[in-house]
């Protein structure tokens, strides 16, 4: 069995709202929930009160100068959802910046212990599949408003609560309830740590189990330590999925058409049901030449084995970009480490911000000419999404317009089975 587990929204953010950040911001107002104001004698005794408090992740701090006379050398304790300001506004005399606890400055208690047969019975601001207590630790850590979880392993008794991550907070800031539960284990967020050894750091390996999250690069790798340290090597990386393929990984991969669908008319997935008419996949037709995408021909056939009809109408709601090729030398220049040939098309923004990306693999590159839309390549592969200086490849159709033809022709050339 695969297990899939979503690393949901704040572990994609958490290299933001779970940094260390000193600085103090004069004339900001950073707006969240004000659920604490009291009298303080400047902005860095305002820090250390909401680097101190449970539930605090930035503040506001009213100067002597402040126009009202009521507020000045007030300080207000905020939080939010996401542990972010809602909204920043500019405001005379005002200075604002972050807890401290990031920075592991914090007097809070740290607990490390994880408590066996132990359900922490509070309020579950968020739940989510994990591997085991230690990621959901890691997530709760990470999560800007959990205090304390608890997890339900797989040996748990109830099958559709196994590998739940539950997080948890309260308004003191500690498990009101503790009940004895046989199999489950709860523990803290290490958030308010003196840690030594970072908190973050988890080097542990889970087979069977795909991590969900923003695909930023696919790189060929010698096995999962590996693509391990491919993954601490780069700076948005903060999980990985290694799939170990061999030689033969894409003949494994597409080793039978009996296991595609294709479907027609389909705008979201959401609208594919069990009873969804779809056309059976005959044969797939892979390039003989191909090994990987980066090295080029990238491009396969599918032969159904009924006609599929279109029609002249195009929804107007599918997902499109508009953006400029990039000539083969520039192209060239931006990825040194491969080699961009003359199968291959290139496009994109050089400031990036729009791309193909996840899930576009496989989709075309559409230009018109004289009012008729024309395939001209197809997503192949690139460095990220829509990063800066770092252009979509793109398989060049036209290249291979022979290649189509033969493998097209030489079906209805077949004689028929005797």
């Amino acid at each position: 069995m695969i297990l899939s587990y979503h690393m949901v929204h704040f572990i994609l953010f958490a290299s933001v709202s779970g940094a260390c950040n000193q600085d103090v911001y004069v004339d900001l107002d950073m707006k969240g929930m004000n659920y604490n104001g009291s009298v303080a004698r400047d902005a860095r005794e305002c820090q250390e009160r909401c680097t101190n408090d449970i539930h605090c992740h930035f503040f506001t701090f009213a100067t002597r100068q402040f126009f009202s006379a009521e507020h000045r050398n007030i300080c207000l304790l905020k939080y939010s959802h996401t542990g972010m300001p809602t909204r920043i506004t500019k405001l005379r005399n005002v200075v604002s910046g972050f807890s401290l606890k990031s920075c592991a400055l914090s007097n809070l208690a740290c607990i490390r212990d994880v408590f066996s047969d132990t359900v922490f019975a509070d309020n579950t601001i968020d739940s989510v599949v994990a591997p085991d207590a230690f990621v959901c630790r890691r997530l709760c850590t990470h999560h800007p408003n959990c205090l304390f979880f608890t997890f339900l392993p797989q040996e748990w008794s109830k099958e559709s609560q196994r590998n739940l991550c539950l997080l948890k907070t309260s308004q003191s800031g500690l498990p009101s309830t503790r009940i004895q539960k046989n199999k489950a284990l709860s523990g803290f967020s290490l958030q308010n740590c003196r840690h030594s050894v970072p908190v973050f750091c988890h080097s542990s390996f889970y087979r069977d189990t795909d991590f969900l999250g923003e695909e930023l690069d696919i790189v060929d790798v010698q096995g999962h330590e590996a693509c391990q340290q491919k993954c601490t090597d780069a700076v948005r990386c903060q999980f990985f999925t290694f799939y170990p393929c061999g030689e033969h990984c894409s003949e494994r991969k597409v080793k039978s058409p009996k296991i595609l669908r294709v479907y027609g008319g389909i705008l979201n997935q959401s609208e594919i049901k069990e009873d969804t008419p779809f056309f059976e996949v005959q044969e797939i037709i892979i390039h003989d030449r191909y090994e990987s995408a980066e090295s080029g021909f990238d491009i396969a056939l599918l032969k159904l084995k009924t006609p599929m009809n279109y029609t002249d109408t195009i929804q107007d709601t599918l997902q499109k970009v508009k953006i400029p090729l990039v000539s083969s030398e520039e192209c060239q220049a931006r990825y040194r480490s491969h080699k961009i040939t003359s199968k291959m098309l290139c496009a994109g923004y050089q400031e990036g911000g729009r791309d193909a990306c996840k899930g576009d693999s496989g989709g075309p590159l559409s230009c018109k000419h004289n009012e008729v839309w024309h395939l001209v390549g197809i997503t192949s592969w690139g460095e990220g999404c829509a990063q800066r200086e770092r252009p979509g490849v793109y398989t060049n159709v036209v290249e291979y317009v022979d290649w189509i033809l033969e493998k097209t022709q030489s079906e209805r050339k077949r004689p028929p089975a005797v």
